[in-house]
This record gives C-alpha cells, sequence and structure tokens, in this order.
C-alpha cells in the first residue's frame, strides 16, 4: 500500500462533497488491524514508512486519506497496487483506516544537512511569485495560525493538501522532481516545482522531512 502525496490541486475523490464522507468518528482499533493486515508492509507498523521512497502515513489529515482510498477504490486514481487494496474496502473500513492512521504520531526524520535545511526553510515560506509559500497549501496550525487551505477556504479544503511535516525526505524530492518534469501531472504543483532549481526542491525535502 503506497498513497502518494503532495498535490496542492484537487485531488482525485477531494471535492468537498468526498471529503466530508468520512466522519473520521471511525475504529482505530480496527483500522490498526487493517493497516496491518494490509498497509503495514509498505507504510511501516505505525505508518511512518517502511521505506524512504514510501510516504508516511502517520499524523495525516484524515480527509485527505480517506479521499485518496475513495479515489483508489473507485478508479479515479490509478495505482496497481493500491487500487488492488483499495477496491474491496467498504466506507467504513476507509473510515477506519483514515481514524486509526490520522491518530499516529509521525515520527521526524534527521536532516541530512542542517545548512540546507536552513536553506530549505527559506524557501517554504517565501512569498515571491510564483511559490506564493508553499505553507499556503501545505502548513498546519503549528507556525502562524490557520496557514493552510483549511484556515483559508474552509476546512473541507484541506483534503486538498496532505501535510507534508516529517515526511521522508527522498520521497518528497522524488515527488517534486515528478511534478516539475510533468511526469507527475498537476497544474499548481507542476508550475511551483518547476520554478525551483535542483538545489531548492532538495533543500524544502530537507527541511520539511524535519519538521515535526
Amino acid at each position: 500500500m503506497a498513497l502518494s502525496l503532495v498535490s496542492c490541486d484537487p485531488a482525485p475523490g477531494a471535492s468537498n462533497e468526498g471529503a466530508n464522507a468520512g466522519t473520521f468518528g471511525g475504529d482505530s482499533d480496527h483500522g490498526n488491524e487493517l493497516a496491518q493486515a494490509h498497509c503495514a508492509s509498505c507504510h511501516g507498523p505505525d505508518g511512518n514508512g517502511a521505506s524512504p521512497q514510501i510516504p508516511k502515513l502517520a499524523g495525516q489529515r484524515p480527509d485527505y486519506l480517506y479521499a485518496q482510498l475513495m479515489a483508489f477504490r473507485t478508479g479515479e486514481r490509478k495505482q496497481a497496487v493500491m487500487s488492488a487494496i483499495a477496491a474491496p474496502l467498504t466506507d467504513a473500513e476507509i473510515d477506519d483506516l483514515a481514524k486509526y492512521y490520522s491518530s499516529e504520531a509521525r515520527e521526524p526524520d534527521v536532516p541530512n544537512d542542517a545548512g540546507l535545511a536552513a536553506r530549505g526553510e527559506h524557501v517554504y515560506y517565501s512569498s515571491a511569485a510564483p511559490m506564493s509559500g508553499c505553507a499556503s497549501c501545505h502548513d498546519n496550525s503549528i507556525r502562524g495560525g490557520m496557514m493552510g487551505m483549511g484556515g483559508m477556504m474552509g476546512s473541507s479544503s484541506s483534503a486538498t493538501a496532505p501535510l507534508l511535516n516529517g515526511q521522508h525526505a527522498a520521497y518528497l524530492l522524488a515527488q517534486l522532481d515528478n511534478f516539475a518534469s510533468g511526469q507527475r501531472p498537476s497544474t499548481v504543483m507542476g508550475r511551483i516545482a518547476a520554478s525551483l532549481s535542483e538545489g531548492d526542491r532538495r533543500a524544502v525535502a530537507d527541511y520539511l522531512s524535519s519538521r515535526r
């Protein structure tokens, strides 16, 4: 099971209607059982990732997780492994998985280079066009209050942009490179990633990977 993260575009299955479909009052214990049976081999037993190339799901927004799993199940989003895993899941089971992973603590990584991470922080919060600040979509309430899409456009909008704090640097860098090259289509992220130098993309990934 390898959910793919990092996007500011409206994600498949992440419309306001889809984002509100999950109650997120699901059964975390049952979600844990499902996770260990279907997801742990890729995403780790607690959602902190068994490989730096696979995203951490621990601590992710439940509405984002719900929307992505629903999109894999319906075929709106296609990926061989994830589509096969999500296909038999019921709405309640997807709710349980979202509840479980969102309640787990994400463990940040140690930065590869403190200087590079400091550079990445500057880029991440830059207000220069075309950046407009990565934080305007992806930040949570840790810095500067409700800066995320949920704070600016209503709580349901948070489903369109995952939280990136503590995510694996290698995974984040790979996604930014894919957006920049067009391998992963996205109107917003393609423009932003392409505007960054290779060094800035690496710096942002390093900064975010160590951020709580």
